[in-house]
C-alpha cells in the first residue's frame, strides 16, 4: 500500500521545502548546470534530429523560420539551424538561461566549419552578438519567457521544436497551444520527451506512483520541475489543439532498468515508455 515510500529520496523533498524561501530558488537556478547545450556537437545533434524529422514530410527541404523550446545554456541548436541554411532562428524559454554571449560564440566558431553557409560568418557573428537586442532584429531572437501568446506573431515559423524540455513544462497544453498558434499552416513541431523522474526517486519510474499531495511537497515553490504527463495523455493534449500527428515513437523500459516495483506503475503500459517523439502538423487551412 506504501510502497511509494520506497521511492521517496530526501534530497528532492527538502530541495521543495527550501524553494518557498524567498529568493533562494532563483540565485540556486542561476548557478545550476543546464544540460550539455554548451556543447556545439550536441547542439548539432538535437537540430539535426528535428530537422530529419521535419524533412520527412516536407519534401527534405530546411525550414525558413524555426523556434526551440527550452535552449538551455546556449542557444546551439538554433546557432546550428543558422548554419545549416535557416533563415531565422528564435529560441524560447521560461526564463533568460542563455545570457552569456561569450559561450553563444564558442558555439558559433566551432559549427561554422562544418556550416552550410561559412560564407555569412559575419552575418552570423553579428545575430549571435545582438541576440536580444530591443535595437536590432537579426537571424536569430532570444524570447524569455515565452508565456504569452502574443510574444510571436501568429504564422510565423515553419518548425518548432524541444529536446527533454516538455516533460519540464508545468502547463504543457499551454505550450502546445502557442506551438499551434505561432505555426504556419502546414507547419510542423517535434518534440522528444524524457519521461524518466530525473533521479527524483529511486528508480527512473517511481515519480508515477508518488501521491499527489507529496508530489505538490516536492515541487515546493519552484515554476517547474516534472508535469509527470505521461506520452498518452501528451497526445490526447496535442489532437485536442487540432494538430495531426505524423510519427509517434516510443523507446520501452528494459527488464535491466531500474524499473518501479510499485503496482500503481507497473500496471500502467504507459509507465514504461522512457521516452516519446512526437512529430505533428498544423493542417493547411487553420490560423
Amino acid at each position: 500500500m506504501f510502497c511509494f515510500l520506497r521511492e521517496l529520496r530526501i534530497r528532492p523533498i527538502v530541495a521543495g521545502i527550501l524553494s518557498y524561501v524567498p529568493g533562494l530558488f532563483s540565485w540556486w537556478d542561476s548557478r545550476r548546470p543546464m544540460g550539455n547545450t554548451s556543447s556545439a556537437s550536441y547542439a548539432r545533434g538535437i537540430w539535426r534530429f528535428h530537422l530529419e524529422n521535419y524533412k520527412k514530410y516536407i519534401d527534405g527541404r530546411v525550414p525558413p523560420a524555426v523556434a526551440e523550446f527550452g535552449p538551455g545554456a546556449t542557444l546551439g541548436a538554433c546557432i546550428a539551424a543558422l548554419c545549416d541554411g535557416v533563415e531565422k532562428a528564435i529560441a524560447l524559454d521560461v526564463r533568460p538561461y542563455a545570457s552569456d554571449d561569450s559561450m553563444n560564440l564558442q558555439v558559433l566558431e566551432e559549427l561554422i566549419p562544418d556550416s552550410n553557409r561559412a560564407m555569412d560568418r559575419a552575418l552570423l557573428s553579428d545575430a549571435v552578438m545582438h541576440v536580444g537586442s530591443d535595437e536590432r532584429k537579426t537571424l536569430l531572437e532570444y524570447v524569455a519567457p515565452w508565456t504569452d501568446l502574443n510574444v510571436l506573431p501568429e504564422g510565423c515559423v515553419d518548425l518548432i521544436f524541444s529536446h527533454s524540455v516538455m516533460e519540464h513544462v508545468t502547463t504543457p497544453i499551454e505550450a502546445y497551444k502557442a506551438c499551434f498558434r505561432w505555426l504556419k499552416p502546414g507547419g510542423i513541431m517535434s518534440h522528444k520527451i524524457d519521461h524518466s523522474s530525473h533521479a527524483i526517486t529511486n528508480s527512473w519510474n517511481g515519480h508515477y506512483a508518488i501521491p499527489k499531495a507529496l508530489w505538490s511537497m516536492i515541487v515546493g515553490g519552484r515554476p517547474y520541475l516534472l508535469n509527470r504527463m505521461t506520452p498518452v495523455q501528451h497526445q490526447d493534449a496535442i489532437e485536442s489543439l487540432g494538430f495531426k500527428i505524423l510519427l509517434m515513437e516510443f523507446e520501452m523500459a528494459k527488464d535491466v532498468d531500474n524499473n518501479s516495483t510499485c503496482r500503481s506503475v507497473i500496471k500502467r503500459e504507459e509507465c514504461q515508455i522512457k521516452t516519446s517523439t512526437f512529430v505533428c502538423q498544423k493542417p493547411l487551412g487553420t490560423v
